[in-house]
């Protein structure tokens, strides 16, 4: 309703709040920028005083020009007008099917039983993805760039199957847990990326780029519980994927000079801890709130 509204031009921007429930489907046919409260609330605590996150359904991008931030999309997002910039959002289903989107700090998570890939393009030139965690089903790609697309992929952890044509693939985590299908194809470039230790696969048989740190069985993620917390790097000299990467700068997707943020919290102001008694006529109101820019 708000995106249909008159009164809402290109240009403008829309909050949306926390939901218990999924908000409707949506047609994004403005230039808008669309702002949620983040996800993964819950995990990981003292972000926000609200821990419901902004859950559009789905949401199809036909205007250019579009910035969605911190929102948690639960089903599928279809990106078809360029200049699509998705920042700190979690995503099920990506569909790219337009030039010059940028995707950073996302976390890109498997559906059970979703019979796709987490990530696909087609004619999606110059799509860069910084800072971002991808997943996938076994059998399915998490990401899948085409030949009639090119992708820049780095600063990011990869847990899944990926075909990369006419991409830039560096300072990357590769790896996957024991139940997870995993394969390697890149055709252009993959250079100083970690690539975790397998016993049942010889990364030098489908690794061809310079620079990589194969077969690595070394420390690597520290001891968070958190879905994406996990993913920080142990604090250890021992741990190679601190320097691995282009310019000796830290691999995985707290690396480089726009790090991942934790449940995706957008750049603006918010409430993360509220008291507010339930009872009395004079009531002692405690906020507390924070810039995170």
């Amino acid at each position: 309703d708000a995106i249909a509204d008159p009164e809402v031009v290109d240009g403008d921007t829309l909050y949306i709040y926390g939901n218990p429930s999924s908000y409707s489907p949506a047609v994004v046919n403005k230039s808008l920028t669309l702002i949620g409260t983040g996800y993964h609330l819950a995990s990981n605590p003292g972000l926000q005083a609200n821990t419901l996150s902004a859950r559009p359904d789905n949401l199809n991008i036909t205007a250019p020009n579009v910035c969605l931030m911190g929102l948690d999309i639960r089903t599928s997002l279809d990106v078809n007008a360029s200049d699509t910039a998705v920042i700190g959002c979690s995503l099920y289903n990506t569909r790219i099917n337009a030039s010059n989107a940028l995707f950073a700090g996302c976390y890109f998570k498997l559906k059970s039983g979703y019979s796709s890939d987490t990530v696909q393009l087609s004619n999606a030139i110059n799509t860069i993805f910084s800072n971002c965690i991808f997943e996938a089903n076994n059998g399915f790609h998490s990401l899948k760039v085409p030949s009639n697309s090119s992708a820049t992929l780095c600063y990011s952890v990869i847990r899944g199957t990926v075909n990369l044509a006419n991409t830039d693939c560096y300072n990357n985590i590769v790896f996957k847990d024991p139940s997870w299908g995993l394969g390697w194809t890149c055709s252009t470039s993959e250079h100083h990326n970690v690539f975790v230790d397998r016993p049942d696969l010889d990364w030098d048989t489908v690794v061809d780029g310079t620079d990589n740190l194969l077969d690595y069985a070394g420390p690597l993620f520290g001891q968070s519980d958190s879905p994406d917390g996990k993913y920080e790097l142990l604090d250890d000299p021992a741990n190679l994927a601190l320097a691995a990467g282009v310019w000796g700068d830290e691999c995985g997707i707290f690396g480089g000079s726009n790090p991942y943020i934790l449940s995706g919290i957008p750049p603006i102001p918010s409430i993360y801890e509220l008291i507010v008694p339930a009872v009395g006529n004079t009531l002692q109101i405690r906020i507390k709130a924070r810039t995170n820019n």
